[in-house]
């Protein structure tokens, strides 16, 4: 189990940190989503965020039923294509990345 103030991951931390900060200064400027994710003896991490200009973002909660597991869901407050992602409460994560094309 995770423990407060406990490092899970203390060789590989300076490892991500040293990319997120190489990537950042080499990467050329486009609109899309970072993620990140580490595991280790059986704990995984996931992070991620939402690189868009829509600021009117929401959290939908929907609890277990008798055949579905609780989840939440995020995305943005809108009526077409409103989730972007979500987990359940078992740990499934998903979400999904696009950039655009160059011409």
């Amino acid at each position: 189990m995770f423990q407060i103030g406990k490092n899970p991951f203390p060789r590989m931390c300076p490892t991500l940190l040293a990319f997120l900060v190489i990537s950042s200064a080499t990467a050329r400027q486009v609109q899309a989503c970072t993620f990140v994710s580490m595991a280790k003896n059986g704990l995984v991490l996931v992070g991620y965020n939402e690189d868009y200009i829509d600021l009117r973002t929401a959290l939908w909660f929907f609890p277990a039923g008798d055949k579905t597991y609780g989840r939440i869901l995020w995305g943005y407050d809108r009526s077409l294509f409103p989730y972007q992602g979500g987990m359940n409460e078992k740990g499934l994560f998903i979400d999904f990345n696009a950039v655009g094309s160059e011409t």
